[in-house]
This record gives C-alpha cells, sequence and structure tokens, in this order.
C-alpha cells in the first residue's frame, strides 16, 4: 500500500500529554507530503476527540476511524495510549494500530512484572519491591540509596532519589500514585537501546545511546530546551559493550511480546549490563533517542514510519 490514510493519534490524560503531541508534530512533518494525514487529540479528560476541526465524543470519533483511516499510528505515551487501554479500544473497532498490542502493552507498563519477565528472560535486574502507597515498609529488605518510582507511569514522572529510610516515607506519602516500586539506585552509564521490527517481521537494532547528566534525569532534564543532560547517539562503546545492550534490547522486545518500535533503557555498571524498563511507544521529539538512532543508522524517520504503518495493517489482516 503506497499512499496510506493515516490517523496520528496523541494527547490523552497522562502527565507526558504535551510531549504526545510534540512527538505527533515531528510524525506529521515527517509524513505529511507522502500521505494522507488526520490529527487527532484526546483531551486529557477522555471525553473529547478531536478529529481534524471536529469535537467528538470516544464512540463517535472511533466511528469516524473506522470509515476514513487505514491505520492509526500512535503516538501516545504513558497511561491510556501505552498501558493497552487504546490497544483494546482500537481492537473492538476494528481499527489496525501500530506498536505493540494489549498484553504486551500492559506488561511493558507495570515495570515489576516488566521486570519479572525480563529477568526470566536472562537480563539483569535490580531488586524491586512493589508497594501500596499506605503500606508499612519497616520490614522490608531495602538498600539505599533507593529509588522510588510509580509502579506504571513515564517520563520519569514521579521518580524520587531517596538516601534513607525517612526520605523514602516522606517520598512515598507525598506521591500522587498508589502503587509504587522501590529499587536500589543504580549507578555507570546510562543507556538507551531502540528495537524496530519491520512489515516483513525482521528486527533491527538500533545504535543505542548515552544520557549524560547531574542527579536525577527526569522530566525537565528530557524535555526542556534549557536542559544540561547530554544524549549522546551513538554511545561510545566498546565492540563487546554495543553487542551487550543491543542484545539485551532484543531479549527485552521479544520477552515482553513486543511489536512495531520498543526502546529500552539500561544502566551498565562495571562490565555489568542492568535491564531498567521498555518503552512500547517511545518519544519522537526533536529531543527523543529514537529518531537520533535512526538518523545514526542512516534510516529515513518517515519510511520507518511508514512501513509500521504497513506492519500494523499486515497484523490487523493475518
Amino acid at each position: 500500500m503506497k499512499h496510506m490514510k493515516i490517523a496520528i493519534v496523541s494527547g490523552g490524560p497522562a502527565s507526558e500529554h504535551d510531549v504526545s503531541r510534540n512527538s505527533a508534530a515531528k510524525v506529521t512533518a515527517a509524513l505529511h507530503d507522502r500521505h494522507k494525514l488526520i490529527s487527532v487529540v484526546i483531551n486529557k479528560d477522555l471525553q473529547r476527540w478531536h478529529i481534524d476541526s471536529k469535537t467528538l465524543t470516544a464512540t463517535e470519533a472511533l466511528h469516524v476511524l473506522q470509515k476514513n483511516v487505514d491505520v492509526c499510528l500512535l503516538m501516545l505515551h504513558g497511561t491510556f495510549g501505552e498501558d493497552g487501554t487504546i490497544q483494546g479500544a482500537l481492537e473492538t473497532a476494528g481499527i489496525p494500530y501500530t506498536g505493540s498490542g494489549i498484553a504486551a502493552s500492559a506488561l511493558a507498563m507495570d515495570k515489576f512484572s516488566a521486570s519479572l519477565a525480563a529477568h526470566a528472560s536472562g537480563l539483569n535486574t535490580p531488586h524491586s519491591t512493589a508497594i501500596h502507597r499506605n503500606q508499612d515498609i519497616a520490614h522490608l529488605d531495602i538498600s539505599y540509596p533507593a529509588v522510588l518510582k510509580p509502579r506504571s507511569s513515564g517520563s520519569t514522572v514521579g521518580v524520587a532519589i531517596c538516601e534513607d529510610e525517612s526520605s523514602l516515607r516522606t517520598a512515598i506519602k507525598n506521591s500522587q500514585f498508589e502503587e509504587l516500586l522501590i529499587q536500589p539506585k543504580l549507578s555507570g552509564r546510562e543507556l538507551t537501546c531502540g528495537v524496530v521490527e519491520t512489515s516483513e517481521g525482521t528486527l533491527r537494532l538500533l545504535p543505542p545511546s548515552e544520557i549524560v547528566h547531574d542527579g536525577l534525569f527526569d522530566y525537565d532534564a528530557k524535555y526542556s530546551d534549557n536542559s544540561a543532560a547530554q544524549e549522546i547517539t551513538p554511545a561510545d562503546l566498546s565492540e563487546e559493550e554495543l553487542r551487550s545492550v543491543q542484545s539485551a534490547a532484543l531479549t527485552a522486545h521479544r520477552s515482553l511480546g513486543c511489536s512495531g518500535i520498543t526502546r529500552s533503557d539500561f544502566f551498565l555498571d562495571d562490565g555489568q549490563l542492568y535491564f531498567v524498563e521498555t518503552n512500547t511507544c517511545p518519544g519522537m521529539t526533536k529531543r527523543s533517542f529514537i529518531p537520533a538512532q535512526l538518523a545514526a543508522s542512516k534510516l529515513d524517520l518517515a519510511e520507518i514510519l511508514a512501513d509500521q504503518c504497513r506492519a500494523a495493517i499486515n497484523r490487523h489482516q493475518s
């Protein structure tokens, strides 16, 4: 299918709403002269879906998409967009969509379950303790400094580094999330590596990126134009380190049952590689890693995105 009618879906209720909109803008710029594009922006309240100039309910919007598009190119990050929810709605409506399916999306979004799956597939993972915000931590085996993070969220929102039990208790009390994850703070080099599944079913391993920063690589460090964080693509790795990171990214992609494009995050500490998480709908903003890794591989973003759409249509038809 040379020319496709593609709905680029962004927005949603997550803290990454604006990042999602920025990803959609970059994708639109890449594809606008090659395919028929329809903009779909979902309000934070999920009640209003804006399709081009029309404002519709979710049910009305799905009916419009059923009749007018070949595929939905998902640029939704975090809750609703990356946890299997929108995927379930689109499958119910019979609309092809890019990226991972319901089960893989839900599994990858749950950092605790994803860590268990990755560990079972042979990857090194930090010791993880899943808690509810109201749970007593007095008798838990926790190493300090510790990292407190939401069990299901993205863009390092709600993450705190805690030096002792007192600061951990304070961070838990102040968290806006009910389900939380406690892990030891990892040190070493912070790396991230993309995997691209083509419409032919082959898996491309992208060159890893390294993140160099002081403190926490949080939301502002990731997306602010004034960020002092360095994002180095490709990372300066030995051949052995490169193979190790790419192999781990591939293992994570497969062990979670993912499709399309994923990006997995790691720490490399004294020769030991630790899996952190896998993103099933990685960002496509001007500061995002996947576009940089594609460029380093001399791969055209528009061609890769169009191929993702063809792969989604193929999966739907099979």
